[in-house]
């Protein structure tokens, strides 16, 4: 790069791994994380910037201090454990409507909507949570976030 001279640059990486490995830690401090179609457990974060991973069937422990995370199975999920969590910004998990699970769902300064039926309580003076079994079995899925929505889409 020429000296003296301000410069904008740019890097992204794309690694292919076979499909049912497992991604034990994707961080990034600067920039997004996007994952895709891994069968295996997931665990990513970032501190800047967004985290996504779609077509997800294994647990996942996905986090960012500023930017949204998002996490989407297409099919119901066959993991023990799914965590989302997000300091300023939001949060977003969807699933299919069949899935059952032990939700337990909290946000400080920001609402919970869930399209799936889930009883979501609000708190006072603000902030709002869910705890709420569906169906029988299925995995412990927890999501926080301190500033910004929680949603629960169905697919």
């Amino acid at each position: 790069l020429p000296k003296g001279k301000n410069t904008n640059a740019s890097v992204a990486y794309e690694i292919i791994v076979p499909f049912g490995v497992s991604l034990s830690d994707i961080s990034s401090v600067n920039g997004s994380v996007s994952i895709e179609g891994i069968e295996g457990k997931v665990k990513a974060s970032t501190v800047n910037g967004a985290v996504k991973a779609l077509e997800l069937k294994g647990d996942v422990d996905l986090s960012t201090v500023n930017g949204s995370v998002k996490a989407i199975y297409l099919e119901a999920p066959r993991a023990d454990s799914i965590r989302m969590n997000v300091v300023n910004g939001s949060l977003t998990l969807e699933i299919p409507n069949d899935t059952s699970a032990y939700f337990k769902a909290s946000s400080v300064n920001g609402g919970i909507r869930s399209e799936i039926d889930l009883p979501v309580k609000r708190g006072f003076p603000f902030g709002a949570h869910i705890k709420a079994q569906k169906g029988e079995g299925g995995p412990n899925i927890h999501l926080s976030s301190v500033n910004g929505r929680i949603s629960i889409k169905e697919n």
